[in-house]
């Protein structure tokens, strides 16, 4: 199972290494944390101040969202205390990997659920992981819990299936083409034929009658 692993952004403690309990985001924190964005099938996110801060400025968005305090950071600085909790009584490194080790196996049971997003703490993450290194402030990786191992490309969320109904295939219509054009031949008018004038036949002059004498 792969599981995107999300540090909150800058706390007031990481920015100035004083703060009290349950510290919130610094404001470079929050500026840091609206440049985060995703969609996510399920956001689980440690019910620290810090953390939750970072999911609500941020452009993350998720169907269902988990809080807890299973993934809270380890209990050894005063900002990792909650109000009403004895700052005096650190958690020891075992109860901290008993409490990573519940983690994962909570993890386990989303398996079906999607995509999942889990925002932390750098202490906790690092022992969820088994890094050498924590990771840096609104710093995102991609782990799979089968191999502990981190992943190099993050794993591809899924986008709404929209039924895209295929283009009609093109009817051919039959195009008969054009007749050739027949010739019909054309006889040429007769002319009649001109007759030659006829001239009128002279007639021979009368003589007029002689008298005898």
């Amino acid at each position: 199972m792969k599981v995107t692993l999300l540090r909150h952004a800058i706390s007031v403690f990481n920015e100035t290494s004083a703060s009290g309990r349950d510290c919130p985001l610094s404001d470079a924190g929050r500026a840091q944390a609206r440049n985060l964005e995703g969609k996510y099938d399920v956001i689980v996110c440690s019910e620290m101040k810090r953390c939750l801060e970072t999911m609500y400025e941020s452009r993350i968005t998720a169907s269902k969202i988990i809080k807890t305090f299973d993934c809270r950071e380890w209990k050894k600085d005063i900002c990792d205390f909650l109000f009403g909790e004895d700052e005096t009584v650190p958690e020891t490194e075992e109860e901290l990997l008993e409490r990573v080790k519940a983690f994962k196996t909570f993890l386990l049971t989303l398996e079906n659920e999607g995509s999942v997003l889990v925002i932390s703490h750098g202490d906790f993450v690092q022992r969820l992981t088994g890094s050498a290194t924590s990771l840096k402030n609104a710093e995102m990786v991609v782990f799979d819990l089968a191999t502990s191992s981190f992943v190099t490309e993050a794993p591809s969320v899924p986008e709404p299936v929209v039924a895209v109904e295929a283009p009609a295939e093109p009817v051919a219509v039959a195009v008969e083409a054009p007749a050739e054009p027949v010739a019909v031949a054309v006889e040429a008018p007769v002319e009649a034929p001109v007759e030659a004038p006829v001239e009128a036949p002279v007639e021979a002059p009368v003589e007029a009658p002689v008298e005898s004498a």
